[in-house]
């Protein structure tokens, strides 16, 4: 026999408490709807982290549309006319205006209204067989070493293929054909030294598999124009965290912490009314039948109550 049935009862209320938070971790871990903070990353040349955006989502759910900038991707470069600027130190002018037309470009407002003007492709590094490999190229190429090799792109022959994970088209509007039409006012279109977003989407092939996004998958973008089709290389990233719980404490709802009541003993009926029979000396009395007090329950009660119930 427990000579302290008090203590036992909080024992056991403890316990149920350890359990439950013991599981709570357990059982998130292994559900895969669980949501998590997801962020799509989009990397440059250099290595650099230059494009974000985060949300809170289950796991292959969630497919926004990417925006970076092409200028941001190409700052730092050498094959660029910004090769000093940082992707996150974009500006109007980042050189002195250059004489006569210039070349396209993202150091000035005509540069860039003249990189605006010509369609771009891109290829992908993943996804090729031996033989594709071998006939588009490395890095140095941009995988775009043959015609054939481009699986998205915004170009006048519009190239795409089933087997492409991503479409990039421009998020921008190009005004003109001709080097003077970016020296007229269209120009102001160009003021700002992020004013060609890209537009980057994913296709039904790319949704279907989301490891690969994971470690990141990566493209060649080249710009079709006389002279060699400049280029730049970008990657693009899923990075998954689990959402932190809260940490536990106090509760101030719960802040009467009482361990379980002993049951309550049935009370025992009241007195009748007495008398005493003839004598006309005393008044009949009666005692009052009034309840006690109830006991409010601690929080260890209403916890056990429920598992009851």
């Amino acid at each position: 026999i427990n000579p302290n049935p008090k203590s036992a009862k909080h024992k056991t209320y403890t316990l149920l408490i350890t359990l439950a938070l013991y599981a709570i971790p357990l059982v998130l871990g292994n559900n895969p709807h669980t949501p998590m903070k997801l962020t799509w990353q989009v990397y440059s040349q250099t290595g650099e982290v230059i494009w974000s955006i985060s949300a809170t989502h289950t796991p292959g759910t969630w497919w926004p549309t990417l925006t970076p900038d092409f200028c941001q991707l190409a700052a730092g470069l050498n094959s660029w006319d910004i090769p000093n600027r940082s992707y996150d130190q974009l500006s109007t002018y980042m050189t002195p205006r250059p004489p006569g037309w210039g070349m396209p470009g993202c150091a000035t407002p005509t540069a860039r209204c003249r990189l605006g003007q010509h369609d771009f492709y891109a290829c992908p590094k993943e996804g090729r067989d031996r033989s594709q490999e071998k006939k588009c190229g490395g890095y140095e190429t941009y995988f775009c070493s043959s015609w054939g090799c481009e699986t998205t792109g915004d170009a006048y022959w519009k190239p795409s293929s089933s087997k492409e994970f991503i479409t990039i088209l421009k998020n921008f509007t190009s005004h003109g054909k001709s080097p003077s039409d970016c020296y007229r006012p269209p120009e102001s279109y160009y003021r700002g030294g992020k004013s060609l977003p890209l537009q980057i989407q994913f296709t039904e092939r790319g949704k279907k598999h989301l490891a690969p996004w994971l470690t990141g998958r990566t493209w060649g973008l080249r710009w079709f124009m006389t002279g060699g089709d400049l280029g730049i290389i970008l990657k693009i990233r899923l990075s998954q965290t689990p959402i932190m719980m809260s940490p536990i404490g106090p509760n101030p709802v719960l802040g009467d912490q009482r361990a379980p009541s002993d049951p309550r003993q049935p009370e025992s009926p009241p007195p009748r009314s007495t008398s005493i029979p003839n004598d006309t000396h005393h008044t009949p009395t009666t005692s009052l039948n009034i309840p006690p007090a109830p006991t409010l329950p601690g929080s260890g009660e209403r916890l056990l109550d429920l598992i009851r119930g």
